[in-house]
């Protein structure tokens, strides 16, 4: 594997090691062909954010809300209510029409041929998955 190429392309055998300084260097040297052998052939991971990858827009009206939510705490005003109810529900139609979007994106970038590893069959199969529930806590 790709591992061992790099190793073996990095590694010399005829090392004459004639004193304990040659072995100690060799050693250090073959220390370091090894971590670089492992960092090349690692691949890189993509880390996903769950549900913080909004835009600007939603996060500033989330920032509003809570505001809206403080002030609503502190007085108990009907006022404030009613402001705090319509930002909440217009963010909540904002967040669904979003994720709505994200889906249909998706799913239309799905095809069913080797180039994509089938990822169609992949996203059918998840879907078909029966759900599992989770037993009542005592």
């Amino acid at each position: 594997d790709y591992f061992n190429h790099i190793l073996e392309n990095n590694i010399n055998l005829r090392v004459p090691l004639k004193s304990v300084d040659d072995l100690e260097q060799e050693v250090y040297e073959f220390t370091v062909a090894i971590q670089e052998a492992a960092w090349r052939s690692t691949p890189i991971i993509k880390r996903k954010l769950k549900g913080l990858n909004y835009p600007k827009e939603i996060r500033d009206k989330i920032a509003e809300k809570r505001k809206l939510r403080k002030r609503w705490h502190q007085t108990r005003a009907p006022q404030d209510k009613t402001a705090l109810n319509r930002a909440t529900n217009q963010l909540v139609r904002e967040i669904k029409e979003i994720k709505k979007l994200s889906i249909n994106k998706f799913l239309s970038e799905l095809t069913a041929d080797s180039s994509t590893e089938y990822s169609l069959w992949k996203a059918t199969k998840y879907l078909k998955r029966p759900k599992l529930q989770s037993p009542a806590l005592r």
